[in-house]
């Protein structure tokens, strides 16, 4: 009995005018990466230059991968993920993330994406846009740390002063500015508001002064 040769599913069918060399080259001009999947299997049918050179691959390898054969991040950057979103898309609902990935050497890196479905045609295609945004995701962590320093800083500072006695701190403030600009002399006065008073509370050093002023 003859044995019935297994073929392979056809290729998805796709508009040839769209991919005339001519008429895509034009998006290799983007500084993005742009592919173009087929709408129901995902695979990539085309893609721009900047899509090999961000991830790595030459364009014969990226044609036989998909949005969830990409290589993908740490949770929640999985391939569940980025099949959720292509289906989004794929449904008319386009999707706009922030996603980090990597590229085919392992070097991780961010980008910002936008899926969304078109028609070419009357064929189903979702077109992918990613950027890639690694500069500014690590500027906002340097930005989130610095901050976050400077919070535990300042609770800091307040739990010490909170410690420290009111005439003891302002006396080794003034001591320490007088050393800063190289002179003994410093005092300091406070407004009372109950009798509406300057109060000495760091008394100067070389000469008497009043114990309390009144403003104006």
């Amino acid at each position: 009995m003859e044995k019935t040769k297994k073929h392979a599913p056809p290729a998805p069918s796709i508009p040839r005018p769209f991919f005339n060399p001519s008429d895509f080259a034009v998006f290799d001009q983007a500084n993005e990466a742009i592919f173009l999947h087929h709408g129901h299997t995902g695979a990539i049918v085309t893609l721009n230059g900047k899509a090999c050179e961000m991830f790595g691959y030459a364009p014969d390898d990226v044609r036989r991968l998909s949005i969830v054969t990409m290589p993908p991040g740490e949770y929640p950057f999985t391939a569940e993920e980025a099949l959720r979103r292509f289906r989004e898309a794929a449904a008319g609902n386009p999707q706009v993330f922030e996603w980090k990935t990597r590229n085919q050497a392992g070097r991780e890196f961010w980008v910002e994406g936008y899926l969304k479905s078109v028609v070419i045609g009357e064929h189903d295609f979702v077109l992918a846009i990613f950027r890639d945004i690694t500069r500014r995701k690590i500027s906002e962590q340097r930005l989130h740390l610095e901050h976050g320093s400077l919070a535990l800083l300042y609770d800091t500072v307040r739990d010490v002063l909170d410690k420290f006695d009111e005439d003891d701190l302002l006396v080794a403030l003034v001591h320490r500015a007088g050393s800063l600009v190289g002179t003994p002399h410093g005092f300091v006065y406070l407004y009372n508001e109950a009798t509406d008073t300057l109060d000495l509370k760091v008394p100067a050093v070389g000469g008497p002064l009043s114990p309390e002023v009144k403003p104006g």
